[in-house]
This record gives structure tokens, C-alpha cells and sequence, in this order.
């Protein structure tokens, strides 16, 4: 199972592992964002595995832009939880259970504004700047 899951990440993210599968599966295969989503869903399709209790805000930022990490668990004290990497441990587990097996803490989600915004603003002040010169 573990080679069929390698094999199915290798032909999706175009490359090969860089030997970290064990401990970030989605990072040996440099899979962020949407490369990480279009990995999990034919994972999930061609090996049976309901993977409708997955909170990717715990693993991975599904969320674009890459880099910027806009949903945050904070666990019962307000703290950011880091990201807990997904291994091939917790895949094969998946599949051989036919669903996503994680214990999530308790916690809360915050979202953080989008930089678009932050973007638009700055560009706003600029120009505002510009014309009432």
C-alpha cells in the first residue's frame, strides 16, 4: 500500500520524493496549496478513503496564497497551533480504515484578513497620494 500511495504522489506532483515522506509526506513531494488538495482527492477516490473529517488547517495552507496562513487553529489558550505534518503512516492507516484517522485537539479557527485587501489598500493610499498632490 505504502509504494501504491508513493506512486500516486510521484505521478501527481511530477517528481520524487526528497526521502521526508515519513515525517511530512505532502513536503517530500513539495505538494502546497492546491497541489496538496489535487493530491488527497484521487487519493482519496482511487483508494476508498473518506477523508471527510481531514482539517487541512492543521496539515497544510489549502488556502491560497501559498505562504500565507489565513484559517489558524488556536488551541484552549489562544495559541497558534503549528502544523502537524501529514506522514505515510497516517495514509496507509487511512486506507487500511478507509478514513482519515486524526485526533484534533481542542481548539478554535480564526481567520486572518485576506492580503488582497491589505493590497488594495496600500494601492488606494498611493494613488490617493498621487492625485491630491
Amino acid at each position: 500500500m505504502r509504494e501504491e500511495i508513493i506512486a500516486l504522489a510521484t505521478s501527481m506532483s511530477g517528481g520524487h520524493s526528497n526521502g521526508t515522506e515519513e515525517s511530512d509526506f505532502l513536503g517530500a513531494f513539495g505538494m502546497e496549496g492546491d497541489d496538496a488538495n489535487e493530491f488527497l482527492e484521487p487519493f482519496s477516490t482511487h483508494l476508498e478513503v473518506d477523508l471527510s473529517e481531514i482539517r487541512w488547517e492543521f496539515h497544510y495552507n489549502a488556502d491560497e496564497p501559498p505562504n500565507y496562513r489565513r484559517i489558524w487553529p488556536l488551541d484552549a489558550n489562544g495559541h497558534l497551533i503549528p502544523y502537524v505534518p501529514i506522514t505515510i503512516y497516517q495514509l496507509v492507516a487511512a486506507v487500511n480504515t478507509g478514513a482519515w484517522q486524526y485526533v484534533y485537539p481542542k481548539h478554535t479557527i480564526q481567520k486572518k484578513p485576506s492580503l488582497i485587501w491589505l493590497w488594495a489598500f496600500v494601492i488606494g493610499v498611493l494613488l490617493l497620494g498621487a492625485f491630491s498632490s
